[in-house]
């Protein structure tokens, strides 16, 4: 399986080759984005090589042997005597590079200089019998002595059949780039640059893995899904084909899945460990909160990072290229850490005067936050999810604002808020706060004038008469609310009804439990309520004339007895 849109970088390189035949010493540096297909293509290059009969040393760096010294010269002279095509005089010669190499691990600093004389020198022969290519893959993670050992010997491999190839990512720190630099000055030097690919390098893969034509409406779909990232855009292509279930049907619109995924969470393993952190750091905040948190951490935004990530097919503008690599980049961040990225995102939002709902998004994340206002706002956002009927957001913004709040007034007033809101959908759930609601009464911090009658109602509208009766003689609360209400009606009875009689009230209250909501047959007055305890009016009862007076009980339609 060839690669694809790299006809122009593999033409290059062979013409290095040639270069190389002719007795000039080459070094070749394939620089491109993370993801772009340098391995790929030196992989390529080094398989013709081979076949043209040039000996390869191959070597590949990571970070986790950089601290292994020597470790990418070890790797180059690796078995190599028993690959196909060298001679005997050429194990010979890489026998004594060996030795040489082991000698410059034991050396001591001052005869190090002597010992990669003799690396060179064995380096330098062998290429006499037989054109040789040296290629090393991500050279920027190399060991600093390895990376010393191959300066070394670019300065003296300028008359000779050597041809050098690293890739490398650009902005690497040192030492590489000291090295690097060192590269550059050499007279064969060459930098190759792998560009992402193009739509109509999309096109063709897609014809390649799919075996079916691609329109450029198509292609262009998956150029902006991966954008132009040869590891993202086969992902794409292997979830799209595995979608298709091998149907002899062209694919038009790309499908993300596990390969994708999974080649989301290589690319950014393989970027720079700030840009990783970036990037994620980006999935758990969204751009907006990771602008604010980065400008106040900062003095100057990160733009080498951000570059970083969009050629490596990550950025799209200031967000994530996918909403699924929002979903791989998550999953990567620790629960701890993510609260406590929300936590510092949402005073950042808050002091930046960010809308109440963005910031109480940030604060549900995080679990709260030990603010002063986190409390208030959560309420406000709560109250505005309520009238956008969001009320299962709602419910979780009010108990998250009472579960955070530290005074005693103000988680109570939530608590209420949140009752009454709850009794609009479910009054038995909502019933479940009552206890909470009755402390909050005995403890003061609920009064009359901040919702007790609201509740009082609530409980009585629903049928819960008892639970009413018990918070409204809760700590006294009662002479509040007649206080407040003291309705009375035309017309006094001398001694009234048992209720209004112990209450020194000459007619019946509004709150009388004796009075009945409906109108008495017998009431003449249509401003006078019936009082449903049917007991003898008295002979003194002036509103009681000599023609309405029988024996038995005597009703009359003033006394509300």
């Amino acid at each position: 399986m060839s690669i694809v849109g790299r006809d122009i970088q593999l033409t290059q390189l062979h013409d290095m080759l040639t270069a190389r035949d002719c007795g000039a010493g080459q070094i070749t540096l394939v620089s491109g984005p993370t993801g772009v297909g340098k391995t790929a293509l030196l992989h390529e290059f080094t398989q013709r090589a081979a076949k043209s009969g040039s000996l390869v040393l191959r070597a590949a760096c990571s970070p986790r042997e950089r601290s292994n010294a020597w470790g990418v010269v070890h790797q180059l002279l690796w078995q190599t005597g028993r690959f196909k095509g060298a001679s005997q005089h050429t194990s010979e010669t890489l026998a004594a590079v060996g030795r040489s190499l082991a000698a410059v691990t034991r050396a001591p600093e001052s005869e190090l200089d002597k010992s990669m004389d003799e690396i060179c020198a064995a380096v330098m022969e062998m290429a006499d019998e037989q054109p040789l290519v040296i290629a090393v893959d991500d050279l920027h993670e190399a060991d600093p002595e390895s990376l010393g050992c191959l300066g070394h010997l670019a300065r003296r491999m300028v008359a000779s059949r050597v041809l050098a190839v690293f890739t490398d990512r650009p902005g690497a720190l040192p030492p590489y780039s000291a090295a690097r630099a060192e590269f550059a000055r050499q007279p064969g030097f060459t930098q190759i640059r792998v560009p992402p690919l193009t739509t109509d390098d999309i096109r063709l893969l897609l014809f390649d893995r799919l075996g079916v034509p691609a329109d450029k409406a198509g292609a262009e779909e998956f150029h902006a899904a991966s954008g132009g990232s040869p590891l993202l855009a086969q992902a794409l292509i292997e979830d799209t084909r595995n979608a298709l279930n091998g149907t002899e049907t062209a694919a038009s619109r790309p499908v993300a899945g596990e390969m994708f995924d999974s080649a989301v969470a290589d690319c950014v393993h393989r970027v720079s460990a700030p840009a990783a952190d970036l990037a994620r750091h980006l999935a758990v905040l969204g751009p907006d909160a990771l602008t604010a948190l980065l400008d106040r951490n900062s003095t100057s935004p990160p733009t080498r990072l951000f570059q970083e990530l969009t050629q490596a097919g990550l950025l799209a503008g200031p967000g994530l290229r996918h909403p699924r690599m929002r979903t791989v980049l998550c999953g990567e961040v620790s629960a701890e850490e993510r609260a406590r990225l929300h936590g510092r995102a949402a005073v950042l939002l808050h002091d930046n005067g960010a809308h109440l709902a963005t910031v109480a998004e940030h604060i549900v994340v995080a679990g709260g936050i030990a603010e002063s206002w986190a409390p208030l706002l959560l309420r406000e956002a709560a109250t505005e999810a309520l009238a956008h009927d969001e009320f299962p957001k709602a419910m979780q913004l009010f108990d998250l604002a009472h579960a955070i709040c530290p005074n005693g007034p103000l988680r109570a007033s939530i608590l209420f808020q949140r009752t009454l809101s709850a009794w609009q959908v479910d009054p038995a759930k909502a019933m479940r706060r009552l206890p909470e609601l009755k402390e909050a009464l005995e403890a003061g911090h609920l009064t009359a004038t901040s919702g007790a009658m609201s509740l009082i109602k609530n409980l009585v509208w629903h049928g819960y008469v008892d639970e009413a009766a018990d918070v409204l003689w809760s700590n006294g609360s009662w002479p509040t609310i007649r206080a407040r209400r003291p309705r009375r009606r035309s017309g006094r009875c001398s001694s009234g009804c048992r209720c209004c009689a112990r209450r020194s009230i000459g007619a019946c209250s509004a709150m009388c439990p004796w009075m009945s909501p409906t109108r008495s047959p017998r009431r003449r007055s249509p401003r006078s309520r019936a009082c449903t305890r049917r007991e003898p009016c008295p002979s003194s009862c002036a509103a009681v004339s000599r023609s309405q007076r029988w024996s038995g009980p005597r009703m009359c339609w003033r006394c509300p007895v």
